[in-house]
């Protein structure tokens, strides 16, 4: 969330002091300073977050610092930067995010941390108090506090305040701000993130807990950086001191957010309490580069080119591969869609989905599958149209109930669409996993409908040991008969039918197995719009067999016979000893195969007519297709 921001005093006599005067040559000399003390190659980023926040070389507190090169205020800086910032021929990478005090996170201290926040008794008694004024509160706080760790008592804090206190809509929308003080907060149990950042300030001042309110930006509800460079600051946090040690946190942020319906929804964020730097910078750059609490401060242009992600994504220790340092999306050369890459660990799975502006998902619009060969998720993106997008990746633990959250998002601008427009059908993780291919319909998730059609094709292309089945479905029930898996023996492809019996829109569902496994499990997904149906048909009742040994119908594909009707049976039956047929449950004891193939003119009955096939030179015969009569 963004917020309107109140001045502080301190901020004031900091640019009035002389040595503003001289801040552009510090910045200058700075700049040369690192260049030739600090250098680190690109390849230290591709590390794990873990190795990041470990530097090898260590900074020294900022008093330690020649007051030469000592970081100057954000507010200078953003001048300097807001016009090349927003320039589309300038990019300034972000080659490094190294905290300031590699020492801060230490594993006791990260041990501490999370023992406070999983302490439930202290939920349990904060959330029976009812202080009535403000100095109840504080007094309440010191009394709890006694003789526990700062770090516990900084949870208590935020943990209160995140408990009690509500994110004032009204004020954020409307713009008329109403008491953002630490009693005016309290008293109204609400407030903006000014009002968060002052009381938190204030209870701390109260147990003598060093702290200051941190002004910035922040990419939270209704930022987009395509509105470019922002010129005010529009959020506040806290800067808290621990044991020598600086540490970031917001409890604004930390207590809830802002849906899509623009309603707070109170939701205790855990993540924002005592952040890492090289993680809060994503989505909070302080006015005043001190509190970054970082190495070497990054710049507004390098803060707006870093994607907007959500807690979880470090929550779950993702690492965006590809692109890098990126906040928005653009389409691959020469492709139709634009891609990200992930690195995640392996319980976690990723989602994704493609939103025109407005809000409509894209039908077709996103792909996403583990690379096992390079151990990455690849997410693909396909507009349909010229727009404004949001490309949104979720992701969780395979343990952890529920859907999937929201990590990670880009914006998207599409002005010029590819001469041919693309969309994917839905597929799952085994789709990828038996190396899957589709050959038709070649880059689409949906599947054109002929007219004067009565079935549809789909071709895939298989390993050798894979066996694939297919249905088709129509208002959340499948028709019965209405879709047949053969394989072309000819072209080496699984041919794929379907039959409707309805006009409107089907899904056409794909299962895949290994050969010698007893389930399929459901691979991928198109999608058919039938516009007009003239003439019906059912394919024959098909019986495992027939997939098991690949066979294949050439005619008839109608499943349904006429009584008397005079009818060749052709069909494709791979390494069998004898095939016969039944017709009105009578053996035709025909001669007519030679294998593969089965080709028989029979005369149809008043009862079903069996195709069976004998393998092994064994007794008795197998079911390989069954056709009714009418």
């Amino acid at each position: 969330m963004g917020c309107y921001f109140f001045k502080f005093e301190w901020l004031d006599e900091y640019e009035r002091r002389e040595e503003y005067r001289e801040e552009k040559k510090a910045r200058q000399e700075r700049v040369r300073y690192q260049q030739e003390h600090v250098i680190y190659q690109a390849s230290i980023y591709e590390n794990t977050r873990e190795e990041i926040d470990q530097p090898s070389i260590r900074q020294a507190p900022e008093d330690d610092i020649p007051e030469s090169i000592k970081p100057k205020p954000k507010r200078q800086r953003h001048e300097e930067t807001s016009s090349s910032s927003t320039n589309d021929n300038v990019s300034e990478e972000v080659d490094h995010i190294i905290p300031a005090d590699p020492n801060a996170f230490s594993s006791l201290f990260i041990d501490r941390r999370q023992q406070a926040i999983n302490n439930r008794q202290y939920r349990s008694i904060i959330q029976q108090w009812n202080p009535t004024s403000l100095q109840q509160l504080a007094k309440t706080i010191q009394s709890f506090a006694q003789g526990k760790l700062i770090l516990d008592q900084h949870w208590i804090i935020f943990y209160w305040i995140a408990y009690n206190i509500t994110y004032d809509t009204v004020s954020y929308f409307s713009k008329n701000y109403a008491d953002q003080t630490a009693e005016g907060v309290f008293r109204n149990r609400k407030g903006v993130c000014a009002g968060y950042a002052n009381l938190y300030k204030y209870l701390c001042d109260a147990l003598q807990l060093p702290c200051e309110v941190v002004s910035g930006y922040a990419k939270g509800y209704g930022f987009d950086t395509r509105k470019g460079v922002p010129t005010d600051t529009d959020h506040a946090w806290n800067a808290v001191q621990i044991d020598d040690h600086w540490y970031l946190l917001d409890s604004t942020w930390g207590a809830g957010h802002l849906n899509n319906e623009s309603n707070f929804v109170k939701e205790l964020t855990p993540f924002y309490f005592l952040t890492r730097p090289s993680q809060m910078i994503y989505n909070h750059l302080p006015e005043n580069d001190k509190w970054q609490l970082l190495k070497t401060p990054i710049t507004m242009a390098q803060y707006l080119q870093m994607p907007k992600t959500k807690s979880t994504y470090f929550d779950l220790n993702l690492e965006i591969i590809h692109p890098r340092h990126q906040a928005h999306l653009t389409l691959a050369q020469n492709q139709s869609y634009a891609s990200v890459h992930i690195r995640a660990p392996t319980d976690v799975s990723l989602m994704a989905s493609l939103k025109i502006k407005k809000g409509q998902e894209v039908e077709g619009g996103h792909q996403v599958y583990f690379d096992r060969i390079q151990s990455i998720w690849k997410c693909k993106f396909a507009p349909n149209q010229i727009g404004s997008y949001e490309a949104t990746i979720y992701a969780k633990k395979n343990t952890d109930a529920g859907t999937l959250p929201q990590v990670v998002s880009f914006p998207m601008e599409v002005t010029n669409l590819p001469s041919s427009l693309i969309s994917f059908p839905e597929t799952k993780q085994i789709f990828h996993d038996f190396n899957l291919q589709i050959i038709a319909p070649k880059n689409s998730g949906s599947v054109h409908w002929p007219k004067n059609a009565s079935y549809v094709e789909i071709l895939m292309h298989a390993p050798d040991n894979v066996q694939l089945t297919c249905k088709i479905e129509y208002n959340g029930s499948y028709v019965e008969n209405g879709a047949l898996a053969q394989f072309d023996e000819t072209r080496q492809l699984w041919q794929l039918l379907f039959a409707p019996e309805n006009t409107g829109k089907h899904e056409l569902l794909v299962f895949a197995k290994i050969s010698d496994q007893e389930n399929s499990e459901f691979a991928v997904r198109f999608y058919l719009n039938v516009t007009e149906l003239r003439n019906k048909m059912k394919f024959p009742c098909i019986y495992g067999i027939f997939h098991a040994h690949k066979c294949r119908i050439y005619e008839p594909l109608n499943g349904i016979l006429k009584k008397g009707a005079q009818v060749p049976i052709h069909l494709l039956i791979p390494g069998a000893t004898e095939v016969d047929v039944q017709v009105d449950s009578v053996w035709a004891k025909t001669k007519s195969y030679q294998d593969p193939i089965f080709n028989e003119v029979i005369t149809v009955g008043s009862q079903d007519v069996t195709i069976y096939a004998k393998y092994n030179q064994g007794n008795s015969y197998s079911s390989i297709a069954k056709y009714s009569v009418q």
